[in-house]
């Protein structure tokens, strides 16, 4: 796949470096790197980083950078791993490591050596697992040589991964309760509203109950016998005796 992207002129894009710079297996990565190389030289304007230039074993150019007033490189784990890995012969990497130690300092040199050996042992062992290979001993010869630390684990970034997303889940667990005891809180008041309104509505269907409206209860009234009163009773004697 990547040499049909070579051939067919494919630029070399800043993410290409990135997922080279992942690759432990010696023969594989050395492969890619002879295929991209014709691609990056042909490109004046593509900016490689200083890890690339010191894999590659080009003294000049590490030294150039490495002076640049105009632009403070850093010099990390990442151009550490890449000393290590480095193509030049013998002298040229001595040259090399003469020039970053002088950049750093004796401490942080070997400080950052030991820590790109072991960067390089975890990830040779990695990748030897997930794409079921042997394990290349010269990868963890040399990475143990340079000082990597063999008990180093990935299981720890993986765990506290984990635990973050096991907290996040629970956030969401939380927030979807609160959510729903929001819901039905609105929907209690809601009923409570609806009760409130059917005791003072005219239109409620509480008058099907036992209570009449008024005007039926007026009209039911007007068949029954008027109660005499004192003075209807006085008005009757008179008549009869006129």
């Amino acid at each position: 796949g990547v040499e049909a992207l070579c051939q067919s002129g494919a630029r070399v894009a800043p993410d290409i470096f990135e997922e080279l710079k992942g690759i432990s297996g010696t023969k594989a990565r050395h492969q890619i790197e002879d295929l991209l190389q014709p691609l990056i030289d042909r490109d004046k304007r593509l900016r490689c980083p200083l890890w690339m230039w010191v894999q590659a074993g080009s003294v000049t150019a590490v030294e150039a950078l490495l002076r640049n007033a105009a632009h403070d490189e850093e010099v990390d784990v990442d151009v550490f791993v890449a000393l290590q890995r480095c193509r030049g012969d013998e002298e040229i990497q001595q040259q090399i490591a003469s020039r970053m130690r002088e950049h750093v300092g004796n401490e942080e040199f070997e400080r950052l050596q030991a820590a790109a050996a072991t960067r390089r042992l975890l990830l040779e062992l990695r990748e030897s697992y997930s794409e079921e290979r042997d394990i290349d001993l010269d990868i963890v010869h040399g990475a143990l040589g340079c000082g990597a630390n063999p008990n180093a684990r990935e299981e720890m970034l993986e765990e506290d991964a984990d635990v973050d997303g096991d907290e996040d889940d629970e956030e969401g667990v939380d927030d979807a309760d609160e959510e729903d005891e929001d819901a039905d809180g609105d929907d209690d008041e809601d009923d409570k509203g609806e009760e409130d309104g059917a005791e003072v509505s005219p239109d409620s269907s509480c008058y099907d109950g036992e209570e009449e409206p008024e005007e039926e209860m007026a009209g039911s009234r007007e068949g029954l016998p008027r109660p005499s009163t004192p003075g209807d009773g006085e008005a009757v004697d008179s008549s009869e005796e006129s």
